[in-house]
């Protein structure tokens, strides 16, 4: 099974135990990355999926108790994928950072925004204006 290292370290550190707004944040991450998939996005931005707030995010401060090290994910992600995990972790509050075309390289800009769009309609039921704009530039089928 894919993932199945990224998974089993997810659990043993405690995302199953950390609450999110629809379960748990082990729930939440892993729904995220689903959708990452389900649009046949890259390994990195499916893996940063799986961890996009492990470092704790200006929304979700809970991460920081599992006291984890970037040298931990590193090696056990990888430094590419673990490089678009903290720059995720470090987008601001809004997130809308995302939509700016100067604030990153083109590669990484288009895989957060992927990550940014997935991890919103994982758990919003309803759309944000920078949402849609998402959409549109990442030319999103929902079809």
């Amino acid at each position: 099974m894919k993932y199945r290292n990224e998974l089993k370290f997810l659990k043993d550190i405690g995302c199953d135990k950390l609450p999110h707004k629809n379960g748990s944040l082990y729930d939440h991450l892993v729904a995220t990355a689903k959708l990452l998939i389900r649009f046949k996005r890259s390994d990195d931005e499916v893996i940063c999926g799986l961890f996009h707030s492990i470092y704790g995010t200006t929304h979700y401060k809970h991460s920081k108790k599992l006291n984890i090290t970037r040298n931990q994910i590193r090696s056990l992600v990888g430094n590419t994928a673990e490089e678009l995990i903290h720059k995720f972790c470090s987008l601001g509050y809004s997130r809308e950072e995302v939509l700016e075309e100067d604030k990153f390289d083109k590669t990484s800009l288009e895989q957060l925004r992927w990550v940014a769009y997935c991890n919103e309609i994982e758990q919003s039921t309803k759309y944000k204006p920078w949402t849609k704009k998402l959409e549109q530039l990442l030319k999103v089928d929902m079809n």
